[in-house]
């Protein structure tokens, strides 16, 4: 995705100063925005879970360790939440850059966030952990 995004920029460029400016400035912000979506990082701490997408970490989610009931790994299918990229619908929000294994996150709302990531596993089970000692604090 990412080399799609700079290809994009460099062909933008090229049209806009051979062909019609622009088009290539059109292009050229679509790589840029591309770029901005193909970069994610994924921080799970003991404030909770915190998403951030492109070099400046915007758009950028925190959810708190206290609003999350409940914390699972699973097989993302991009299909099931409206496509590849940030999707909102009803009952839940997503970050789907690919299909395979991501954490899935229900919070107290009953609203669910869910993050397509590598070795999802272990990121709910450090997040999991994170949200148990943080409901034993509270009580």
């Amino acid at each position: 995705m990412l080399l799609t995004a700079v290809v994009a920029v460099l062909m933008g460029v090229v049209v806009g100063f051979v062909a019609q400016p622009l088009a290539g400035a059109l292009l050229a912000l679509t790589g840029v925005l591309l770029a901005q979506l193909a970069l994610l990082r994924v921080v799970v701490d003991q404030r909770g879970l915190t998403v951030g997408t492109g070099v400046l970490g915007w758009p950028r989610w925190r959810l708190r360790a206290g609003d999350i009931t409940e914390v699972s790994a699973d097989d993302i299918s991009p299909l099931q939440y409206g496509g590849y990229g940030i999707r909102m619908i009803p009952g839940a929000t997503a970050v789907v850059l690919r299909a395979g294994p991501g954490i899935v996150v229900t919070r107290r709302s009953g609203r669910r966030f869910v993050v397509s990531v590598d070795d999802a596993g272990t990121g709910a089970g450090v997040l999991a952990g994170v949200v148990a000692r943080a409901d034993r604090t509270r009580c």
